[in-house]
Parts: C-alpha cells; sequence; structure tokens
C-alpha cells in the first residue's frame, strides 16, 4: 500500500509541483488550501507525512494547525516548508520533523517525504 502524503499550502503552482513529484514516487497525494481544511482532511484518512506552509490564507496558519492536529492525537511526521526563517516568530516552537526553505529543491523534498513515510 503506498504512502499517503498531506500537502497543507495555499499557493496553487507549489500544489502541483509537490503533488507531481509526489505523485510520481508513487505517493497518494492530498492537498489543503487552509488549516480548516486540512484539519477535516486528516479526521477523513490520516496522513504518513505532512508537508505544511506556516503563512496560510483562510483564518488558521500553518501553526495553528499544527498545534491543534497535535493536540487531538495526530502521528504523521511533518515537514514545514516556508519562507520564514529561523528568526521568525512562526517558527519558534513548531514541533516538526524537518524545516525546509522557500524556494526549495523539489528533490530534497522528495528524498524528506521518503525518509518519513517508511519510518
Amino acid at each position: 500500500m503506498s504512502k499517503r502524503v498531506l500537502i497543507v499550502e495555499d499557493d496553487d503552482a507549489t500544489v502541483r509541483v509537490l503533488q507531481y513529484a509526489l505523485g510520481d514516487d508513487g505517493y497518494q497525494v492530498a492537498a489543503a488550501p487552509s488549516g480548516y481544511l486540512a484539519l477535516g482532511e486528516v479526521q477523513v484518512r490520516e496522513p504518513d507525512v505532512i508537508l505544511l506552509d506556516l503563512y496560510l490564507r483562510g483564518g488558521m496558519n500553518g501553526a495553528e494547525f499544527l498545534d491543534e492536529y497535535r493536540r487531538s492525537g495526530g502521528r504523521a511526521k511533518v515537514i514545514a516548508i516556508s519562507g520564514a526563517t529561523d528568526s521568525d516568530p512562526m517558527t519558534q516552537g513548531l514541533r516538526v520533523d524537518e524545516f525546509i526553505g522557500k524556494p526549495f529543491d523539489i528533490d530534497h523534498v522528495v528524498r524528506s517525504v521518503r525518509r518519513f513515510a517508511y519510518i
């Protein structure tokens, strides 16, 4: 059975690139453009890995989604993909497994997903 990846990202072009690369690598890929929609998505089916943008539109940012997801018992590995830097308050105290800055190298993202999906 293929591993499931949830992309939480509000930029359509970024979602398309990630969906194509990860789908081509054999993953089942779902996407949610907001934290609220992502919470609904993880209730339907728990992903193995979440790719999470921190600055999302729609009322719930990535850090708020992650906090709620972890509080509800979510166990997926989380890779933050963001233009935020280490000094950005949004990144302080985040419980993520890896942080990848934007712009990102797609091969790096695919390798990271592969590494965390099979832990």
